[in-house]
């Protein structure tokens, strides 16, 4: 797994390679796509996920993919884009938008959190009360850590 980003996401690639990230690319530091073709002998990745919802990184997930490969995006960009649309249809790429929130997909994650296979204990890496939560946002939107989780104090 290759995860990218950018200088301002130091922290998190750090954390991408302790949660097992094979190789992070501060693409302000590194070509992506040298790094792709390097890791990949040329043949480009089976899947790119896309999270930031801008329109380089898409463009870049795009161009990182293999023939036939697919395109996950979760990232909302909330604007128009500029983005070489023949990737597309040259590569023969599947496009698929994931919302993450739907009743199916909870079932399953339930499914998996019960079988105790996954130790969700290190993606968490604060914990705040609720009353707290411009400081758990501002942890977010400053790109610290992993997850924040936030948990019911008033009463």
């Amino acid at each position: 797994m290759i995860v990218a980003g950018t200088t301002a996401d130091q922290e998190r690639l750090q954390f991408a390679r302790k949660l097992g990230a094979h190789r992070t690319v501060d693409i302000e530091q590194e070509d992506l796509n040298a790094v792709i073709a390097a890791e990949t002998r040329g043949k480009g990745v089976d899947v790119a996920i896309e999270c930031a919802g801008a329109g380089g990184s898409i463009g870049a997930c795009l161009r990182s993919l293999k023939k036939m490969g697919k395109l996950i995006q979760v990232g909302i960009v909330g604007k128009e884009i500029m983005l070489d649309y023949d990737l597309i249809l040259y590569k023969q790429v599947q496009v698929i938008g994931s919302l993450a929130h739907s009743l199916s997909t909870w079932d399953k994650v339930m499914r998996i959190l019960e079988q105790n296979k996954l130790n969700l204990k290190d993606v968490i890496t604060h914990k705040l009360p609720l009353s707290r939560w411009e400081e758990a946002f501002d942890i977010c939107e400053r790109k610290q850590g992993g997850k924040v989780l936030l948990y019911y104090d008033w009463d």
